[in-house]
């Protein structure tokens, strides 16, 4: 799912869910399925009041925290194309102070995947589009949850693979906003003649998953050549992040505890130069070596004047808890 764009009026997210494209808009446009996710987090219930999946139809739907806290969605369906895009309205009955805003979201099959693109626009203020970000993340987080769930409810104990992936999901959302502050004409911009140029450093961090997933899922791996391609545009880099990131769930989401704990080695001209447990391999250069060039990269951007965005915390230009 990736996080807002730099407009204050619009905010983008997307993420790709492990079920067909027909199950995952049934999930978005039927009341008893609603019920299950649409909310952002497990402190929360759901209780659809009214669904009139038509265009000029309208939905109610109830949001209550645990502490009691209640939440009220409404709106009216703008536009249909099962099973491509849905838009609606969207509007607090709690809040009559906000503005009604636009809701589309828009549905890509990949195979056995699919990914969802949640597009919300027209907010009055910076305020509310963050508000509606952090809440947008937690709802699909738990719309992907809900599919790794089986039908008795209970799920079975996760592998260290499924549990890696599960880190990587979470933490690709904040992947995402950082490489979608990237600003177009600065893609050749470094800040010292050795360093990454903005644009290398970007495509360096969208590739990783999927170039360190299949890497891992090998016994054996050729030392591979570190050098780093120029993209073109910011949209190339997220195209190759998307990607990524349905390249590793290929590439681990099916491999076992033995092969985990199994040594993996590096080689050049035949020498190991490394050798340990995948999930070491896993844990330091998959996810760690993401944060690393991931916490490298706001530091680019904070010199080029681009806002940086929330990571684990309030930044000097977003406080996600305000």
């Amino acid at each position: 799912m990736s996080a807002p764009q730099l407009s204050t009026a619009t905010l983008q997210l997307t993420r790709t869910f492990a079920a067909p494209q027909e199950t995952v808009f049934r999930a978005w446009t039927e009341a008893s399925e609603l019920t299950k996710w649409f909310h952002p987090s497990a402190e929360y219930t759901t209780r659809v009041h009214a669904l009139d999946f038509r265009v000029g139809g309208t939905y109610r739907i109830e949001m209550r925290h645990k502490g009691g806290n209640v939440s009220t969605v409404t709106g009216t369906y703008k536009q249909i194309a099962a099973p491509n895009k849905v838009a609606f309205s969207w509007r607090w009955e709690e809040k009559p102070e906000m503005e009604e805003t636009l809701v589309t979201i828009d549905f890509h099959s990949l195979g056995n995947l699919t990914q969802v693109t949640v597009t919300h626009e027209q907010f009055a203020t910076e305020n509310d589009r963050t508000m509606h970000a952090h809440g947008w993340e937690g709802c699909m987080t738990v719309l992907a949850q809900s599919y790794e769930t089986g039908q008795s409810g209970a799920k079975a104990a996760a592998s260290i693979a499924q549990q890696i992936l599960a880190e990587l999901e979470q933490e690709s959302q904040t992947t995402r906003k950082v490489l979608e502050r990237i600003p177009e004409d600065k893609l050749s911009w470094r800040p010292h003649p050795k360093s990454y140029s903005l644009g290398q450093l970007g495509l360096h961090i969208a590739a990783g998953p999927g170039a360190l997933s299949t890497a891992v899922s090998q016994d054996v791996l050729d030392l591979p050549s570190f050098a780093q391609a120029e993209p073109k545009s910011n949209a190339e880099i997220m195209v190759v992040f998307e990607q990524s990131l349905v390249t590793a769930k290929e590439r681990l989401e099916g491999m076992d505890d033995a092969r985990a704990m199994a040594n993996f080695s590096v080689v050049s001209h035949g020498k190991p130069v490394l050798t340990l447990p995948r999930i070491a391999f896993m844990r330091s250069i998959l996810l760690n070596h993401t944060y690393h060039h991931r916490g490298q990269l706001s530091v680019y951007l904070r010199l080029l004047d681009v806002p940086v965005p929330s990571i684990y915390g309030p930044s000097a230009d977003e406080n996600p808890f305000m």
